[in-house]
């Protein structure tokens, strides 16, 4: 994993810089992936977790063994990073779709995806179907909160 463990092991470096004690991780979707991996890597330095619309292993969705979801994350990574800029604003337009239902939070949330950079976006969802932490799980000993939509 490229992106994700590097994101993890900045935010680490954040909070040594910041000098935080035990702050409490959040995260949503991606970002309760990375919360996750964080707790795991240094189970003390943080009090709390709290995860949204989060999973340790997202690709158990589609019912995909992690050899499975490493294979379908290979091929949305190539889907993604080679789509024409029409798809890649087409892609984020559907996907702001079941993001929210006021139609002013979508156009938002469209161009925010339109705006991000094409190839960080691909390597980062490849790896959020792809990465399983289930194995992990034992080590994840704070306490935790886990909601959904």
């Amino acid at each position: 994993l490229v992106f994700l463990d590097a994101m993890r092991d900045r935010l680490l470096a954040y909070a040594d810089q910041r000098g935080l004690k035990q702050p409490v991780l959040m995260g949503h979707s991606l970002g309760g992936v990375l919360a996750m991996k964080l707790a795991v890597q240094s189970p003390g330095r943080f009090s709390r977790l709290v995860i949204v619309d989060s999973l340790p292993f997202l690709g158990g969705l589609r019912g995909a063994t992690p050899e499975a979801a490493k294979a379908m994350a290979a091929d949305l990574r190539t889907r993604m990073s080679q789509a024409s800029p029409e798809q890649w604003k087409a892609g984020a337009r559907q996907s702001a779709q079941g993001m929210s239902r006021d139609p002013a939070r979508v156009a938002q949330v469209a161009g925010w995806s339109e705006a991000s950079d094409q190839q960080t976006s691909a390597q980062a969802m490849a790896e959020l179907w792809a990465d399983d932490l289930r194995p992990q799980l034992p080590r994840l000993t704070l306490p935790t909160l886990v909601l959904g939509a």
